[in-house]
């Protein structure tokens, strides 16, 4: 994945979504970033809602780091990722499409 871009748009959205490692026992979070005032992320995994873990990235606040536990839903990847601002208004989705590799 590449970094964040300092000058991305409002409601920039990048997520990668981790290939397989041939390794069942190591898991890894799938991870992103929202440039915006993204104050929850939230997805759909295993059939119910699940919420990201935030960083704010130190370069730039205005750029939000987000990963989801591994244990959120094994063997299921994160979807329908929406991202709200402290109000709880939905922000612009952006790029929600998970890259691979």
């Amino acid at each position: 994945m590449r970094p964040p871009d300092p000058a991305a748009p409002p409601g920039s959205t990048r997520w990668k979504q981790p290939p397989a490692s041939g390794a069942p026992a190591v898991a890894i979070p799938e991870f992103g970033y929202y440039a915006g005032p993204a104050a929850t992320i939230t997805a759909r995994a295993g059939g119910r809602q699940v919420q990201a873990h935030l960083a704010r990235w130190s370069a730039n606040p205005r750029i939000v780091i987000f990963w989801f536990s591994p244990s959120t839903s094994p063997g299921r990847a994160p979807h329908q990722l929406t991202a709200y601002s402290t109000a709880g208004h939905k922000l612009p989705a952006g790029n929600s499409a998970p890259g691979h590799g």
